[in-house]
C-alpha cells in the first residue's frame, strides 16, 4: 500500500497548494471545513522517492515566506515547523517509502 500524506493550507493560499499538486502526479485537492468553521484546502499526495524532493522544496519555500502549512500522516499532525524539522519530516517519510519498496 502506498503511503499518502495530506498537506493543508488556508483557503486563501490554495493557488500555492495547486502549484504543488501540478508537480506531483497522482495527487488531488480537497476543500475541507474544519470544526471551527475555517475552510482549508488539502492536497493528498501518494508518496514516492521522487515526490519527496518536490515536497521538501515546497515546504521550505513556504517557510522562507513565513507561510504555514500542516503535514498529516498516520494520524500525526505537524505544523509550525522549522527548516530542521522539514528535514526530519522528509527523512521520516523517506524511510517509510524505502520500507515499502523492500516489502
Amino acid at each position: 500500500m502506498t503511503t499518502q500524506i495530506i498537506v493543508e493550507v488556508p483557503l486563501l493560499e490554495q493557488e500555492d497548494l495547486a502549484s504543488l499538486a501540478n508537480s506531483l502526479p497522482g495527487s488531488f485537492l480537497l476543500d475541507n471545513r474544519q470544526l471551527d468553521g475555517a475552510t482549508v484546502v488539502q492536497l493528498v499526495i501518494p508518496l514516492g522517492l521522487a515526490s519527496l524532493a518536490t515536497l521538501r522544496s515546497w515546504l521550505l519555500g513556504r517557510l522562507s515566506r513565513n507561510l504555514t502549512s500542516t503535514v498529516k500522516w498516520h494520524g500525526n499532525i505537524i505544523a509550525g515547523y522549522t527548516a530542521e524539522e522539514v528535514a526530519e519530516i522528509v527523512n521520516a517519510l523517506r524511510e517509510e517509502v524505502e520500507d515499502e519498496t523492500v516489502e
